[in-house]
């Protein structure tokens, strides 16, 4: 039997899931979701951008993410990278097993494949999955092991979680690539090169925005740079830089701790201003509007 959100709410105190460290990860069982704002305090539990793998079992649901909605039904899996906000709009008779994680908690052993396979997987603006009957059911059953781990604390439960989590992921994989080929593979040379330009990102996305300067970094031509990422990502390197500035900006916008000024600051930006229009233009919204509707949002 899948745990309950009580059992969840217990097992964030756990290392497994500590929302103040760079590593977390957790399972919850969504029929035990019968409102929004369930669903919603258990997102906003997390202070860390998450990735989600959300597996349809029965029923139907309207997801919203990034303000787009999608309608989810049994066999359907949802793969949501993190930086795209996820909320639970409706449900009928919907019962899923959701699990949230960051790449933190796949690098227990620096393993560079699976954080490689994640690229392939969790992609932007392709979320919905729609799964085989039998491929839906074997999936099934790698979660129910994985979720009855999760509620058992015990001697190396931490490293069973996270070898049983691979396991999922590259099952994950295989159903995925029968309907969608992914678009490279993990002994492709240009994967090496790809796999630098995000860990040079994530060192430089609060100082450095040009394509130019992280080409130069890596010893590469810009149009190879972009060739890889386009291949890999389905992304242009520029696109990948402003996408982690906008996922950060969202974050520190959520967290209600700083002031606009400062996270401009804090992101590079030398005036509030040019980092208020650099955001509405990729948003849509001003970061004030976008701070609003959040306050909003939690107070439905």
């Amino acid at each position: 039997m899948l745990h309950t959100i009580e059992i969840f709410e217990v097992k964030q105190n756990n290392l497994l899931y500590t929302p103040s460290s760079h590593n977390f990860f957790g399972v919850f069982n969504m029929n035990t979701v019968s409102k929004k704002t369930d669903f919603d305090q258990l997102v906003r539990q997390k202070r860390d951008p998450a990735n989600y793998v959300i597996h349809a079992m029965a029923g139907k649901a309207t997801i919203k993410i990034d303000d787009k909605k999608h309608l989810v039904e049994a066999g359907n899996l949802i793969l949501v990278p993190k930086g795209n906000a996820i909320d639970f709009v409706s449900s009928d008779d919907f019962k899923a097993t959701a699990i949230f994680f960051n790449e933190q908690f796949l690098q227990t052993n620096e393993d560079e494949f699976f954080i490689f396979l994640l690229f392939n997987l969790f992609k932007p603006n392709h979320y919905i999955h729609s799964l085989e009957e039998q491929d839906s059911a074997r999936l099934d059953v790698f979660l129910t092991i994985l979720s009855m781990e999760y509620n058992f604390s015990g001697k190396n439960t931490k490293e069973i979680l996270n070898h049983l989590f691979k396991a999922v992921l590259l099952k994950i994989e295989t159903f995925v690539e029968a309907s969608n080929p992914l678009s490279l593979e993990y002994n492709d040379s240009d994967h090496y090169l790809f796999l630098r330009f995000r860990k040079l990102l994530e060192q430089n996305y609060k100082s450095s925005y040009s394509v130019e300067n992280y080409a130069k970094e890596l010893n590469v031509s810009t149009k190879k740079l972009l060739e890889v990422s386009r291949r890999v990502s389905g992304m242009t390197p520029s696109e990948l830089i402003k996408s982690r500035i906008i996922e950060e900006a969202k974050s520190l916008l959520k967290k209600n701790k700083y002031s606009i000024k400062e996270i401009a600051g804090i992101l590079g930006f030398e005036y509030a201003a040019n980092f208020s229009q650099y955001f509405k233009k990729i948003t849509s919204l001003s970061p004030k509007n976008y701070r609003n509707s959040i306050s909003t949002t939690k107070k439905l």
